[in-house]
C-alpha cells in the first residue's frame, strides 16, 4: 500500500494547512497578506531621493538657485576660447551645482559656498546653459540661465569725417576729431592724446583735442566691439602753427612790375617750407582768390 505523500509533513505543517483550510482562505488572499507584510517591514525597492538614495522630506525647503558672479552678465559676449563660470551656492550635505545645456558638468558646492566651471568653445556662436543646485536634505533649486556669445571677428577701422583735410594745419588751440564707427563699440584715441569714447547708437564718435604749443601731433584711432575684438587703426596728423610765416619772395619774373606780350607767365620764388602759398588778384582794391600751392621742402 502506497502512503500519501502528505504524511511526510510535520504535524506543525498539517496544523498550518488545516488552519487555512478550515478558514477557507484562498491562496491569492494569502499572497496579498504576505506582500503587505513585506511592504510594512520596509522590504522591496527603496524610494529614490538625493544622490545617496535618501528621500527628501516633502516639508524640506527648496535650495536657492546658484548666483553667478562671473561672467557679470547673463548674456555674455567675449572672443575667448574658454569661459570660467563661477559664483555662490548653498553649502550643505551633498550640495552640488549642475551645469546643463551645450555642455553638462557637475561641481561640488565648497564649504565656503562657492562653485566654478570652465567651458571651452573654439568656434564662434551662441551657447546656452542653465545652472541648478541639489543637496541631500533640500529640494533642487530653480534653474539660473546663462548665455555665452563668442565672436572673434574684428570691426572695421573708424572713419574720420571732421576735419575734412588730412593732414591738418591750423592755428587753432583746440580741434574736433569726429567720424563714424560701429554702434555700441568703444573708440580709442592714442598717440599725442589718449582718450576713449563710446560709439553712439547712430554710429558716430567725437573727440576734442587741445594743444597749446606749435608742432606736429600724430594720432591713431581704433575701435573695440563688445566681444573684445579691436579694429585696424586709422592715422591722423595735426600741425599747429600760430606764428606768421615770412612772406614769399618772387624770383621769376625778375622784374616787378612785369610787362610782357605773353598769354601765360610763370610766377615762382621761395617760401617757408611746409606753408601754403596762395595767389590772389586785386580788383578795385579787393583781393580775389585764384589758386594755391604747397611750399616744398627745398
Amino acid at each position: 500500500m502506497v502512503k500519501n505523500s502528505n504524511q511526510a509533513f510535520s504535524p506543525k505543517r498539517f496544523a498550518f494547512l488545516d488552519f487555512f483550510n478550515s478558514k477557507k482562505i484562498c491562496t491569492s488572499t494569502l499572497m496579498i497578506v504576505f506582500l503587505v507584510f513585506i511592504s510594512a517591514c520596509g522590504g522591496g525597492k527603496k524610494s529614490s531621493g538625493a544622490a545617496s538614495g535618501n528621500a527628501i522630506l516633502p516639508s524640506a525647503p527648496k535650495l536657492n538657485p546658484p548666483a553667478v558672479t562671473f561672467p557679470p552678465a547673463s548674456n555674455y559676449h567675449s572672443n575667448a576660447a574658454a569661459l570660467n563660470i563661477s559664483g555662490y551656492c548653498t553649502p550643505g550635505a551633498g550640495s552640488k551645482v549642475y551645469l546643463e545645456g551645450d555642455e553638462n558638468l557637475v561641481a561640488d558646492c565648497s564649504s565656503d559656498g562657492t562653485f566654478s566651471f570652465t567651458v571651452a568653445n573654439s568656434s564662434d556662436g551662441t551657447f546656452n546653459y542653465s545652472l541648478r543646485a541639489e543637496s541631500l536634505t533640500e529640494h533642487p533649486s530653480d534653474a539660473t540661465p546663462l548665455v555665452w556669445q563668442r565672436s572673434s571677428i574684428s570691426p572695421s577701422a573708424p572713419s574720420i569725417t571732421t576735419p575734412s583735410s588730412q593732414p591738418l594745419t591750423s592755428s587753432d588751440s583746440t580741434i574736433t576729431l569726429a567720424g563714424t564707427c560701429a554702434a555700441g563699440g568703444t573708440v580709442n584715441l592714442t598717440g599725442d592724446s589718449t582718450q576713449s569714447t563710446s560709439c553712439d547708437s547712430n554710429g558716430n564718435f567725437s573727440f576734442s583735442i587741445s594743444k597749446s604749443t606749435d608742432g606736429t601731433y600724430l594720432f591713431s584711432l581704433t575701435q573695440t566691439n563688445d566681444f573684445g575684438n579691436t579694429s585696424p587703426s586709422t592715422s591722423f596728423s595735426w600741425t599747429r602753427l600760430t606764428t606768421t610765416p615770412a612772406a614769399p619772395t618772387i624770383a621769376t619774373p625778375s622784374d616787378n612790375p612785369h610787362t610782357s606780350s605773353e598769354s601765360v607767365i610763370t610766377l615762382s620764388g621761395t617760401c617757408p617750407s611746409g606753408t601754403t602759398v596762395k595767389l590772389n588778384k586785386v580788383v578795385s582794391s579787393v583781393e580775389q582768390y585764384l589758386e594755391s600751392t604747397s611750399c616744398v621742402s627745398n
